[in-house]
């Protein structure tokens, strides 16, 4: 023991663990830019590689072509929503823009704010004024915060260009993992396998699972939630519905639901005095809330045997704390968590198989 700590060199030691320590550091630094598409990728691919192995061998085995189609049909399912969005708000601009500027637009006069206690008085005076200088006052008090709101826009700006080239990367990084899936899936095993042996590679195949429980039951039924919305939407005559979808569908998959904004189109309607409309639009949300739930725990148990409310919580409180990406690392981290414990309990004896004898000492012990 003695002999083993005079050969032992501590400043090499030291040294070498700085230098493994500044490595991780610096390739966390180089590929930073990179993870949260990766991440992004990693997740698609997972969820989707059952259809990859479909489409593979419908094409007679070709990795390369089925990756290349694959990745066009993500493409065109991630970019065609915004392009269809922006359309819409080109086309139907010209019938506001004409509405604005036509003798049938007027402000209302809104009375009741000189009823309002304190302020009432002040803010009717104001709102006169804007109305009487035609929008000139109301332009000089907005004046100050055009600076700011510029600022804020073209920021804005910048996160939708970073955002258009995290998509660009996580569709490059699809084609990757489709082309080589079954090597870095191999990798990683591997990997768990070197740090925890069985538990590793058990954790990286539930965390497939997971994903996989998660695309299942959160993006199917969010889909199927927004064609049905929509489709109460437009069969009740409510205008410009197709504006709808795409905030619908992020409600659910916020795991909000779509009825903050089918209630809304319900008050609508019944201010406007359609009744039956308004009342077919009620209906028709009631089943929809239900059949959400329904729908959403049946695919989530078909997808992975854990418990429902378990991966529920994982997608709601990984939104809270990791935003969007949380959707799905949230409940692979509890399963993973909930999995590893109960092989762990598993371990020991059962309490019913513990000798019948300590039971009636610790009995005895009670009763005198």
């Amino acid at each position: 023991m003695h002999n083993s700590r005079e050969k032992m060199d501590l400043p090499k030691t030291i040294f070498l663990l700085m230098f493994i320590l500044s490595m991780i550091i610096v390739s966390f630094y180089t590929l930073r830019p990179f993870m949260i598409s990766f991440l992004w990728s990693g997740m698609i691919v997972i969820a989707t590689w059952p259809i990859f192995l479909k489409i593979k061998s419908f094409l007679g085995g070709n990795k390369n072509f089925s990756s290349v189609f694959l990745t066009f049909f993500l493409l065109i399912f991630l970019i065609y929503p915004f392009f269809y969005i922006i359309n819409l708000c080109i086309k139907n601009s010209y019938f506001f823009l004409e509405w604005l500027s036509s003798n049938h637009f007027q402000l209302p006069n809104l009375h009741f704010l000189i009823n309002l206690p304190y302020v009432g008085k002040k803010l009717y005076i104001l709102y006169q004024k804007i109305l009487n200088s035609s929008g000139r006052s109301l332009i000089q008090c907005i004046k100050p915060y055009l600076k700011k709101t510029t600022k804020f826009l073209f920021l804005k700006i910048g996160y939708f260009t970073n955002f258009l080239l995290q998509i660009f990367l996580m569709l490059v990084f699809n084609l990757f993992l489709y082309c080589k899936g079954e090597k870095v899936a191999n990798i990683l095993r591997h990997f768990a396998i070197r740090l925890a042996s069985t538990s590793g590679d058990i954790a990286v195949l539930l965390a497939a699972r997971a994903i996989r429980a998660v695309a299942l039951g959160v993006i199917v039924t969010s889909l199927v939630q927004g064609f049905l919305s929509t489709l109460g939407l437009a069969v009740s005559g409510i205008p410009y519905y197709t504006f709808l979808i795409f905030p619908i569908f992020f409600l659910n998959l916020l795991q909000i639901g779509s009825f903050p904004i089918l209630l809304p189109a319900i008050i609508w309607l019944y201010w406007m005095n359609f009744p039956v409309k308004g009342t077919i639009l009620l209906i028709w949300s009631i089943i929809n809330c239900i059949l959400d739930n329904v729908l959403r725990a049946f695919l989530i148990r078909f997808g992975v045997d854990f418990p429902a409310l378990l991966l529920l919580a994982g997608m709601i409180g990984g939104i809270i704390s990791f935003g969007l990406i949380g959707l799905f690392v949230g409940p692979v981290v509890l399963v993973i968590a909930y999995r590893l414990i109960i092989i762990w309990i598993n371990k020991a004896p059962f309490p019913h198989n513990l000798n019948k004898k300590i039971s009636k000492n610790l009995f005895k012990k009670h009763t005198k």
